[in-house]
């Protein structure tokens, strides 16, 4: 565990240290009282060669590093400390909020107090590296690991000093125990930013022919601050550790800003998806929710699941394109008796996505809470946090981009959408980079076919994996890079439309929300935010059993000689099935019922009605299923043609109940007492604004409903006479017959029982 954080630690001293100047030349120039926070990512993987065992070990390390700017006349320092730290291996983790155990002691201190650099101001050369810990055993062994894993010449500040800022301009750094020389070559730069590609030259002698480095830095031309930095290390094992091996160090360094997080393994496996392609010429500009819609709950839940601290706000009926952008501050923790505990905490950006557990859009903000000990100490007492949530103006513009043979570009406020040709005429490849305040949605209009997918740096070293290579796509752009590859057919339109997605910096609404954990919270403190749960899963449905209408219905056999009909929840309301020539197995009657491993009536404990209802022909006690040689003769009756009308009902704004007297009229009472959930649940629905037809739940102060089989509507209905719905209740809408009554009939013959004695002398 030492040896990954120090490896992590080893690189940060690269990337804070890289040079950058102002004008013609790239140097380090910092001032007294300069602090920058840099969010830093390491996977390692270790593999050892142990006799004929080859064994391998998997680490991750999330930092956020604070790096502090002292002059010091002659020199200056950086007091450099993590604020944060999360590692996680194969068998465990660390992590700078929870309290370590006792070997995890003399590490805690080391890393809480950091390291100081001090550089000559003249020449930008190293004069010192100091652990500020006060143990001489671990400062040994720290510095002991350093020097292997990156000497002094490579992990000295001012490392680029008096480089040419021109293109294809180089440094080389000479390499020592046994590391390549490192040459540093400027690949681009402005009148802000420069970036450097870093890359072994692996022409020494002694070198390991397995070592290999590769990477970029992107800085800041002005100050030598680094901007961001992606390094990618192959190199043998340190000789104090006694094995044979390599490990392969993959770092990343953003700044304190950066809103897009880090997953190696996401951009390693990342596929893409196909675009749905749209016919209208225009696409459906997506239609934003008021900033009341967006912000109803005063509730969300806390999840701290794998050492990570993560807030989920759900935004009640709405799509993720319907929710405008939302960031947190204010953040604040408190114990059982809202006492205030001293948390400092950062939140590390917030992203919208659908609710994993319900049907509403979801923003996620991941928080991390600043400290060592004293913070471990304090969030052993947590029972919430509290955060204001700020919605922010935006807006959606459609937008028009040419389509020509050689390409074309638009730019819309910073943002770009980048049209490029390729051999195939009628295929292109159209490349979206955000901008500071604004970005496109992937969906294009007018294309035959179409596919998203992630990009990677085809300049980068053959031996790096393409996760790697995405992450220096990254790094370079600044962004996650996506590109659409679109096909038309053999005529190319004028123009394709793109949805372009703009927000104020500024908040124009603010609301404290409090988010519990919910699994440790008190029932009497926390009550579960109001989402939007569905009636019907759709990913429940058979498609074995498929439902029609009234005019294509008909009973249907699988390969067994049985007997099917599949009817809708509003024809199975309406409608009687029955077997009408009186059937009997062995004296036994038979009748349409529900398979004994079906259950039509789902409902309670999940939440969730059936849209498919599947009666099979059986006998009343259930002991047979199958039968050879008989004739049924099916009927179905329905008391007219299904049809859903919408009832006068007065709904204020916004609401997310219905008053049981509106639904039912007077003496609603006796009725809902012996009114069953499931009828009443195919009797009426309630639709929320995107026409989705809504759960409903049981009251809040009342305990969870028992039995789906016997529940009754009044389980449903709270001490005010309302039925909670699960969503925005937009319309209501009643189940009526209309018409004249309707009868379907049907014959079906079974397969006879087999001849088996036949089939046995054919068989001799």
């Amino acid at each position: 565990m030492r040896f990954a954080i120090t490896a992590t630690l080893t690189v940060l001293m690269f990337a804070g240290c890289s040079p950058d100047g102002p004008g013609s030349k790239l140097t380090f120039h910092p001032v007294d009282g300069d602090e920058r926070r840099y969010q830093v990512y390491t996977d390692m993987t270790v593999d050892v060669q142990r006799g004929t065992r080859q064994l391998s070990e998997s680490m991750s390390i999330k930092m956020l590093m604070h790096y502090g700017v002292e002059d010091q006349s002659s020199t200056y320092k950086l007091n450099v400390s993590p604020e944060y730290m999360r590692l996680n291996f194969k068998h465990g983790g660390m992590s700078s909020f929870e309290q370590g155990d006792y070997g995890e002691k003399e590490l805690r201190i080391a890393l809480k107090e950091g390291y100081t650099v001090t550089v000559d101001k003249e020449n930008n050369q190293l004069v010192d590296v100091t652990l500020n810990t006060s143990s001489q055993k671990l400062k040994a062994e720290l510095k002991a690991t350093l020097d292997h894993l990156l000497n002094d010449q490579l992990s000295r500040p001012g490392l680029m000093h008096q480089l040419a800022v021109k293109k294809g301009a180089s440094q080389i750094i000479k390499g020592q125990n046994g590391l390549p020389d490192i040459r540093m070559t400027v690949k681009d730069f402005d009148s802000e930013l420069v970036t450097l590609a870093i890359a072994d030259t692996n022409q020494d002698e002694t070198a390991d022919p397995h070592t290999r480095i590769f990477g970029y830095a992107v800085i800041e031309r002005q100050t030598g601050w680094l901007v961001r930095q992606a390094v990618v290390m192959h190199v043998p094992l340190p000789p104090e550790l006694r094995d044979k091996g390599t490990f392969r160090i993959v770092s990343a360094i953003y700044p304190e800003s950066w809103r897009f997080n880090h997953d190696l393994q996401f951009l390693e496996n990342a596929e893409g998806y196909e675009l749905i392609t749209q016919e209208k010429t225009d696409p459906p500009v997506p239609s934003l929710s008021s900033s009341t819609q967006a912000m109803l709950n005063t509730q969300g839940v806390l999840d701290t699941y794998d050492q990570r601290f993560l807030l989920h706000y759900a935004h009640l009926g709405l799509s993720p394109y319907m929710v405008g952008e939302i960031s947190a501050s204010n953040l604040a923790a408190y114990d059982e008796n809202n006492q205030a505990l001293a948390i400092p905490f950062k939140a590390a950006g917030a992203f919208q996505h659908p609710g994993l557990d319900h049907d509403d859009a979801e923003t996620s903000l991941e928080i991390l809470p600043l400290g060592w000990d004293k913070t471990a100490q304090a969030l052993e007492k947590l029972q919430y946090i509290e955060a204001t949530l700020n919605y922010h103006a935006t807006e959606h513009i459609q937008v028009t981009v040419p389509i020509k043979p050689e390409g074309s570009q638009v730019e819309v406020e910073g943002a770009k959408v980048i049209v490029q040709p390729t051999d195939n005429p009628y295929e292109f490849l159209i490349q979206l980079i955000p901008g500071e305040t604004g970005y496109f949605f992937p969906d294009v209009t007018q294309i035959d076919k179409g596919e998203l997918r992630y990009p990677y740096d085809q300049t980068a070293a053959d031996w790096l994996s393409l996760g790697e290579k995405r992450l220096l796509a990254i790094v370079l752009q600044g962004h996650l890079p996506q590109e659409l590859k679109v096909k038309f057919l053999d005529t190319l339109p004028d123009a394709v439309a793109l949805t372009y997605r703009n927000y104020a910096p500024e908040p124009i609404e603010s609301k404290t929300v409090r988010f519990y954990d919910l699994n440790q919270a008190r029932p009497e403190n926390a009550a579960a935010p109001i989402t939007t749960q569905l009636l019907f899963d759709s990913f429940q449905q058979n498609d074995e059993f498929k439902t029609a209408t009234l005019e294509n219905l008909a009973p249907f056999s699988t390969d067994a000689p049985d007997l099917y009909v599949t009817l809708t929840p509003e024809q199975a309301e309406l409608c009687t099935l029955q077997e009408t020539s009186g059937l009997t197995e062995k004296g036994t009657p038979l009748h349409f019922a529900p398979p004994p491993t079906a259950d039509n009536t789902n409902y309670g404990a999940t939440q969730r009605m059936p849209q498919q209802y599947v009666y099979q022909l059986q006998t009343s006690d259930q002991a047979r299923l199958y039968f050879y040689g008989l004739k049924a003769h099916i009927a179905l009756t329905c008391q007219g043609t299904p049809v859903w009308q919408p009832l006068p009902i007065n709904l204020p704004e916004l609401s997310v109940q219905v008053s049981a007297a509106a639904l039912l009229g007077e003496g609603w009472e006796e009725h809902a007492r012996t009114l069953p959930i499931k009828r009443f649940l195919r009797q009426y629905r309630f639709l929320d604004q995107q026409d989705r037809v809504l759960a409903i739940t049981a009251p809040r102060s009342q305990p969870a409903v028992g039995s789906p089989l016997g529940d009754k509507l009044f389980d449903y209905v709270d001490e005010s006479g309302h039925i909670q719905i699960m969503g925005l209740v937009n319309r209501v809408e009643k189940l009526e017959a209309t018409g004249t009554p309707i009868t379907k009939t049907w014959q079906h013959q079974f397969e006879p029982l087999p001849d088996f004695k036949a089939l046995e002398e054919a068989i001799q």
